[in-house]
């Protein structure tokens, strides 16, 4: 990788981790709970900060995603989808146009190529374990694409364990992070301790849901509405909360273990595919998880790829 195409990325990875950080927490952590009858202080500023997480994401998702062209080319056009589209948007009415809808089915369309493209490498240069290893979360992105079609085009709801498919996703993903790199280092030892301060963030909340039936029903619809996983059995909430730990622990693992492109690329993939649900930002939620994926995989690939 030469060395400015280096450097771009790794500053640009850094700019999109903070802004999917500060989006996931100012804008789909405090928008739904502003529903409920319950005072948000500062409410004018959380909005402000939402603004600029989200305004930092996609610009730094245009930067990363023309830098990650080296890897799968199908990124070029991801680059100018997400600039057109800031474009496209002036056009009187265009939400209630077919216009919109023909962008976004091909975006979505063009989405399922990247994941092909980048699994297709994988397999190509002989990554065969990681490719077991990651089809859950491929898989997964393919359920919540078909999720946000039948939003779109008003189809009967999509009956399916969610939650399922996110463990299988972060499981595989755990195992990945395990063998990527030294199984047993100093590093690696230091990643698997300190990343448990990850799951053991969300045991208070698991606890409390799991001695209280009344705050199990909140969280049960609370939860759902914050991160887009839709529990058809809200028995299920607590196994949600431990995959949510599980999510965290791997992240911090990933990225500690020196493969914080992988850590970054996974979080913006699971955020924005459960958001792409609810269709806000739409455009958006459907380029960023096969750019996610190829982020995940730079560092495996880089030495296969001429950048």
């Amino acid at each position: 990788m030469e060395f400015r195409n280096y450097e771009t990325l790794k500053i640009s990875v850094f700019l999109l981790g903070l802004g999917v950080v500060i989006y996931l927490v100012f804008g789909e952590g405090i928008a739904y709970l502003s529903s409920l009858p319950v005072p948000i202080p500062h409410a004018n500023i959380l909005a402000v900060f939402s603004s600029f997480g989200f305004a930092l994401e996609y610009f730094s998702l245009i930067v990363v995603s023309l830098v990650l062209s080296k890897l799968a080319k199908i990124n070029y056009i991801y680059s100018g989808i997400l600039i057109g589209s800031l474009l496209i948007t002036l056009i009187p009415g265009y939400y209630s146009t077919t216009l919109w809808l023909g962008f976004t089915i091909t975006t979505m369309f063009l989405g399922v190529v990247g994941l092909g493209e980048v699994t297709y490498l994988l397999i190509k240069n002989k990554r065969y374990l990681s490719t077991v290893l990651l089809s859950p979360t491929v898989a997964l992105v393919l359920v919540l694409y078909y999720t946000a079609y039948s939003l779109i085009m008003h189809l009967p709801a999509v009956i399916i364990s969610y939650k399922d498919f996110l463990l299988a996703s972060v499981i595989g993903v755990l195992i990945y992070t395990i063998l990527w790199g030294k199984i047993f280092s100093r590093r690696s030892i230091v990643a698997y301790t300190l990343s448990i301060v990850g799951f053991v963030i969300v045991l208070p909340l698991y606890f409390l849901v799991l001695k209280n039936r009344f705050l199990e029903i909140i969280m049960d619809m609370v939860i759902p509405s914050v991160t887009g996983v839709i529990l058809f059995n809200p028995y299920s909430i607590t196994i949600l909360i431990l995959t949510f730990g599980l999510i965290l622990y791997t992240v911090l693992a990933l990225a500690i273990k020196g493969n914080y492109y992988a850590s970054i690329g996974y979080l913006a993939l699971l955020v924005a595919g459960f958001n792409a649900t609810s269709g806000f930002h739409f455009i958006s939620l459907m380029i960023v998880p096969p750019i996610g994926y190829s982020l995940f995989l730079i560092k495996e690939l880089q030495d296969k790829i001429k950048f």
